[in-house]
C-alpha cells in the first residue's frame, strides 16, 4: 500500500489494499479481546497460529493471499501510534 494513501487503486499488484488491511487488523483485535474474555491463548481458540488463520481471509491486490509474516507486519504497523 502506498503511504499515505487510502485510494485502493493506488495499491501496487501484490498489496493488500486498505480494505483488506482493515480487515486484517479487525480480525487481530476481535481475535485478541475473544481470547481474553475467555480465558484461552488466541491460538487455542482458532485451533492454529493467528497469522495464518488472518492471511487465509484477506486478498491481495491482484489475487492470491500474503504470507503469515506480512500480515504480522501490517498488524504491527496498525499498532504503531506513529
Amino acid at each position: 500500500m502506498a503511504c499515505c494513501t487510502f485510494d485502493p487503486q493506488a495499491t501496487v499488484d501484490g498489496e493488500l489494499p486498505p480494505w483488506e488491511v482493515a480487515k486484517a487488523f479487525a480480525y487481530h483485535v476481535v481475535r485478541h479481546q475473544a481470547a481474553e474474555t475467555l480465558g484461552v491463548q488466541p491460538s487455542e481458540m482458532i485451533g492454529q497460529v493467528v497469522a495464518e488463520f488472518i492471511a487465509a481471509r484477506v486478498v491481495l491486490k491482484g489475487w492470491g493471499h500474503p504470507h503469515p509474516r506480512a500480515v504480522q507486519k501490517v498488524i504491527a504497523r496498525c499498532r504503531d501510534p506513529n
